[in-house]
């Protein structure tokens, strides 16, 4: 289970990254349930917005996940977070391509 202030990340969300409330509590609320590996990583992005690359699985980064699926922070930190739990899933992101990725709808 991840520590971290909820007021604050929903703040961030709100102010820097133009989610509305309904979404920001939610990420606030669900964030708290991932892998404690993932604390420093979190602490950086709450600091100063930084990407600190210090979790690797089989050669996943969170930049380089976040660079693939074209996601926020908060989505790429999930994605790791499925990786910890199950490191085979990494082999099937692996192989898949960017244009996977890409939203078609809406």
């Amino acid at each position: 289970m991840l520590k971290y202030n909820k007021t604050i990340l929903k703040n961030i969300l709100i102010n820097e990254f133009n989610q509305n409330e309904a979404v920001a509590i939610d990420y606030s609320n669900s964030t708290k349930e991932l892998n404690e590996k993932l604390q420093s990583t979190l602490d950086g992005w709450l600091r100063n917005r930084i990407i600190i690359d210090d979790i690797e699985v089989d050669g996943i980064t969170m930049s380089f996940i976040i660079e693939k699926e074209n996601r926020f922070f908060l989505d790429a930190l999930n994605t790791m977070d499925v990786f910890l739990k199950n490191p085979e899933m990494v082999k099937i992101f692996k192989k898949l391509p960017k244009t996977y990725f890409q939203r078609t709808w809406g």
